[in-house]
């Protein structure tokens, strides 16, 4: 799915069993962040906002690397 949508911020939510699998998708950056169920509404939501922060802040960071790459560097003949 990371291939196809490269900016797409997983969550994902599982029983406690389902984290020893996650992990290594956790640590390598494909996986944002597990929540276990059960969850309150007001973890999910938390999770969702930290989530949708972590997509505006990569956003963020590719528009300003994109925009440095574009400036002429200064040195001209």
């Amino acid at each position: 799915m990371k291939q196809q949508f490269p900016d797409l911020v997983i969550v994902v939510a599982g029983a406690r069993d389902a984290e020893t699998e996650l992990a290594r998708l956790i640590s390598d950056g494909t996986v944002y962040r597990f929540i276990h169920k059960p969850m309150s509404p007001a973890r999910a939501r938390l999770f969702a906002d930290a989530a949708v922060k972590r997509y505006e802040d990569q956003r963020r960071r590719l528009g300003e690397q994109t925009a440095a790459a574009a400036k002429p560097s200064g040195n001209a003949a």
